[in-house]
């Protein structure tokens, strides 16, 4: 497994123990000991089929292997990152998941909202009391004794159907969800139900090797397939930008694999001729400025991309571009 298992700090534990005295877990809170033990074990030895869980029910009931380039067994997984707060990468993560669910041909679309920081993708998805990523872990032990699906702790956005993973509701989470559980929801319950994973991640730089927060986004972004930098057409989101994109490198992301987009592209804004070169030299993509519609689409709890003509046109580009860039790759055996 690509990524760095926390230790169990406790060699023996007992788990008929209270948790809140045995020391420090990385784990959320609810879960005993020895489902810990359970799962940790599992994923690290997922190879075997043996000690594999039951293979999970996909949306609507159905049990299901893997899908999405079959070949490689494996869903297309977007991580959409950026270098600091403001730049729409929750409202491009939202856009992009909802154009690929409507695209002609797709599966079923998850969106993992990875930002435990500050969580907003509770606010785009209609109905409250939605389960969150602390639940699905709490249950897992039920989950693969095939008491329950995945389906139970995902909220649905009922315009597009692309289900949603949500953050847990408090920011500690950053510190006790391990990537052992990240690797176990992402292997055993997302991957055999859905095409398309697309992940809201956490905000800032992430340092390699940093073990507190932001360490769950290195764990996408070495998981990802595509990585999205979105960034404002400003000095500030050019370096930003620059900044994210050599840490995406350090995380060991392919440099073809990284795509800046150029988020409210603006016709007729007058640049100084270096900062739009930058911009020139940076962006993979790009976004029409909207922030009307992005305003009112987030008061209807609707993705952008499908609550304005020009911005579902727009990512319905973004979308096909990153099929594409996927089906190219996969042809070439990447």
């Amino acid at each position: 497994m690509r990524g760095r298992l926390r230790a169990d700090p406790d060699p023996d534990p007992d788990p008929d123990r209270d948790p809140a005295r045995a020391g420090p877990l990385p784990l959320p809170r609810g879960w005993p000991r020895a489902a810990a033990r359970w799962a940790a074990d599992r994923v690290r030895r997922r190879a075997g089929a043996a000690t594999a869980p039951p293979r999970p029910k996909a949306p609507g009931g159905a049990v299901v292997g893997p899908v999405l380039l079959a070949e490689r067994g494996r869903p297309l997984t977007i991580a959409v990152g950026s270098g600091r707060g403001g730049s729409g990468r929750s409202t491009i993560a939202n856009g992009l998941a909802a154009a690929l669910a409507i695209r002609p041909g797709s599966g079923p679309v998850v969106l993992v909202d990875a930002d435990f920081g500050a969580p907003d993708q509770d606010l785009r998805v209609r109905g409250d009391g939605h389960p969150t990523l602390a639940d699905l872990l709490d249950a897992l032990p039920q989950i693969a004794a095939g008491d329950g699906t995945v389906e139970q702790y995902l909220a649905r956005d009922p315009t597009s159907g692309v289900r949603v993973l949500l953050a847990p509701p408090s920011a500690r989470y950053r510190d006790e969800v391990g990537t052992e559980h990240l690797d176990y929801v992402l292997t055993y319950l997302l991957a055999p139900a859905f095409t398309v994973v697309v992940v809201d991640c956490d905000r800032g730089v992430p340092v390699v090797g940093r073990t507190g927060p932001g360490s769950g986004t290195g764990f996408w972004l070495q998981r990802a397939d595509l990585v999205l930098v979105p960034f404002a057409g400003d000095p500030s989101g050019v370096r930003a930008t620059q900044r994210y994109v050599q840490a995406c490198l350090r995380w060991g992301v392919a440099p073809a694999a990284i795509w800046p987009v150029l988020n409210g592209d603006r016709p007729g804004l007058q640049r100084d001729g270096g900062l739009e070169a930058s911009i020139a030299e940076l962006a993979r993509s790009r976004l029409p400025w909207a922030p009307e519609p992005a305003a009112r689409a987030l008061v209807a709890r609707r993705a952008l991309s499908l609550a304005d003509p020009a911005m579902r046109a727009a990512y319905a580009r973004l979308a096909d571009a990153a099929a594409g860039w996927s089906a190219r790759r996969l042809a070439v055996g990447g």
